[in-house]
């Protein structure tokens, strides 16, 4: 799979990856980053634990590192997520969160296929 395929199955950016003229062994080594990051995991366990902010800071780290390499979908959830953790609004940010959990587990789905992992 290329990456203007990557990107279109996950509703990424990808004109914002041509324009940084990013190849698809460049995009698949930052996919790889993605991988490790932890920021997912700590906003769920905050979420469940009502750390509100915990959660905020695991959102907002997130929403980062999508908007590195342009997972728009995935960043779009969890800014919405972010901005009612912002807030303090943890009812609200619980609420929210299920669309993270859709979006991210899709982008796992196509990163596993993008990487043949």
């Amino acid at each position: 799979m290329e990456a203007e395929e990557f990107y279109t199955l996950i509703e990424g950016n990808y004109d914002l990856i041509k324009s940084r003229k990013w190849n698809t062994d460049r995009v698949k080594r930052f996919v790889k980053l993605f991988l490790g990051d932890e920021s997912y995991e700590q906003l769920q366990k905050a979420l469940e634990a009502g750390d509100v902010d915990a959660a905020f800071n695991a959102a907002h780290t997130l929403k980062g590192v999508c908007s590195n390499i342009a997972f728009a979908k995935l960043q779009a959830s969890v800014s919405a997520v972010t901005e009612a953790l912002r807030a303090k609004n943890l009812e609200q940010g619980r609420e929210l969160n299920g669309a993270v959990v859709e979006d991210y587990k899709k982008h796992m789905e196509v990163i596993h296929q993008f990487l043949e992992v």
